[in-house]
Order: C-alpha cells, then sequence, then structure tokens
C-alpha cells in the first residue's frame, strides 16, 4: 500500500478508457445520421468497431497506457478543466503512438487490418489536437513535432544498437550500449510527462522531474516486456538487448543479473507518486525460470 493521496490507478485507467470510448460513441451517433446507404449484403464493417481496437489491445495489456502513469503524477496539480483537456491530448496521443507501434511491430498486411490501424491515426489524431487550447496550440505543436521526430527514429536505433552488439567484444561497451538503448526507447513517453505543463500552470522544474520519472517507468517496463516477449519476438525475426545477453551468456543467472543492472541504472526521484509507479510496474515471479524456458537450444 501507499500513503500517495492522489487518485486510485484504476480510476485513471478507466478515465483514459472512457475518453477513447466517448469518442467511439459520438462516431456512432455519425454514423447512424449519415444518410448515404450502401447494400445490406455489403460487408463494408463500421467505423466505430475500428476505434474499440486500441480498447482491445489496452484491455489485453498487449499495448501500454503511456496516459495513466501520467495522469498519476500530474491529476494532483491539475483543476477540473485542466485534468479533462490534458486527459483528451494525451489519450488522442496514446493512441495515435500505439498505432503506429502496431504498424511496426506486426506482419499482417490485410486490407482491413491496414484501414483500422488507418481510421484509428486519423481520429485519435482529431481528439488530440482539436483538444489542444488555442493559447497553448504553438508551444504544444512545436513539442509535439520534436517528439514525433524523436519517436521516428526509436526502429533505426534499435537497428543500430543490434548491429553494434553482435559486432562488440567488450562487456562493458556492450551494457553501455544495452543502457543507452533502454533509455532512447523509454523517450517514448516523454512527451506525456512534458505536455501537460504546457496547457497548465504547472512549473517547468515539477514537468522536468515529471518526464524523467515517466521514462524510468518505461524503461522498466521495457525490459520487462523484452523478457516477456522473448519467443514470440524470436518468431518475428526481433532482436532485443535482453535476447542478444541470453544468445551470448547462455545462463539464465548472468543474465538475470546484468537486466538487474540495467534496471537499476534508471532510478526515481522521491517525489510521492512514484511510489504508484512502482506499484504498476509489470513484474515477473521468477525471471530466471522465464529465462530459462526461453533460452535457445544448443543448435541456434
Amino acid at each position: 500500500m501507499t500513503d500517495f493521496d492522489g487518485p486510485m490507478t484504476s480510476d485513471l485507467t478507466q478515465e483514459a478508457y472512457d475518453v477513447y470510448l466517448d469518442l467511439a460513441q459520438e462516431v456512432t451517433a455519425h454514423e447512424n445520421d449519415v444518410v448515404e446507404t450502401v447494400p445490406d449484403f455489403f460487408d463494408i464493417g463500421s467505423v466505430h468497431e475500428c476505434l474499440q481496437f486500441p480498447l482491445n489491445l489496452w484491455e489485453s495489456g498487449r499495448k501500454p497506457m503511456r496516459t495513466v502513469p501520467a495522469l498519476v503524477a500530474y491529476e494532483p496539480l491539475l483543476d477540473g478543466d485542466e485534468a479533462d483537456t490534458v486527459a483528451q491530448i494525451l489519450v488522442g496521443l496514446d493512441v495515435f503512438v500505439m498505432m503506429l507501434d502496431e504498424f511496426i511491430d506486426t506482419a499482417r498486411t490485410d486490407r482491413r487490418f491496414r484501414t483500422q490501424l488507418a481510421v484509428n491515426v486519423a481520429f485519435s489524431s482529431l481528439l488530440s489536437f482539436a483538444t489542444i487550447p488555442e493559447s497553448a496550440k504553438e508551444t504544444v505543436v512545436d513539442a509535439l513535432t520534436a517528439y514525433l521526430v524523436e519517436a521516428s527514429r526509436i526502429p533505426a536505433v534499435e537497428r543500430e544498437v543490434a548491429r553494434a552488439l553482435t559486432n562488440t567484444t567488450s562487456s562493458e561497451q556492450a551494457m553501455d550500449l544495452i543502457r543507452f538503448a533502454y533509455g532512447f526507447r523509454a523517450r517514448d513517453i516523454a512527451v506525456f510527462g512534458a505536455l501537460p505543463a504546457l496547457v497548465s500552470d504547472v512549473d517547468r522544474e515539477v514537468a522536468d522531474r515529471i518526464e524523467s520519472d515517466l521514462q524510468t517507468y518505461r524503461a522498466h517496463c521495457l525490459l520487462y516486456d523484452d523478457i516477456r516477449d522473448i519467443e514470440q519476438d524470436r518468431r518475428n525475426g526481433i532482436e532485443t538487448p535482453v535476447m542478444w545477453l541470453l544468445d551470448r551468456h547462455r545462463d539464465p543467472e548472468v543474465v538475470a543479473a546484468r537486466i538487474a543492472s540495467v534496471y537499476r541504472s534508471f532510478e526515481y526521484s522521491d517525489a510521492d507518486y512514484t511510489d504508484v509507479l512502482r506499484e504498476m510496474e509489470p513484474t515477473s515471479d521468477d525471471p530466471i525460470d522465464e529465462l530459462t524456458s526461453a533460452m535457445p537450444s544448443q543448435s541456434e
């Protein structure tokens, strides 16, 4: 338990979920009002059904909610109107980034799936950008532009880290590369820590601290995800630092120690909300057992 007196995490998760669910319901109303119809035997689906896709990804735990940890840190600092505005902007951006991730990570190419991604990119963008207050629009757009430029580089950075790890013979250099990789990948939550301050009275020093804490949270989550997803990543031809460690050392206890070292290199501040962020982090009952079961065979 924690003595943090902010909103319960489950309430914030529901709040974020409801923001996008409300959008889907609003789209349903628009679809019902459309005059033009198509023959009943046409299987074209509906737009609002497409908007259920990110909700399903969140419910299943397949994709992270970047909005919720940001709300954990910010909601006690915002008034009601500011909190509503921030939630809508962040949820829209969250879905937008999630759809880009899904496009990059999946091998699916069927038209219906690609349409589903495109519909969510369109409506999540509308939700996010239409909510930005006019007085803050220029500043927020600048921040989002910088964020999207950086986020767009993450896949290339991951490839280069994998290449560099393959070529290195230094354990120290390898660990530096791995720490860099998780630090850079964790930047995909950075703007969620910076943006709320741009539409409120939260000062820059507090925002910088929150942004840093959110990146620590994200780096910790990414390490867990890469342990959990080893077999899936191997099937999809994705090379992660955790997989490299397993292939290099072939000793789950050594790998677990290396991962723990990387984990400790990302530290929280002493802010109260970090207790909640720690509780939100996914955990493994037995990481060594998980790593053992994912060990490549000697023939690989």
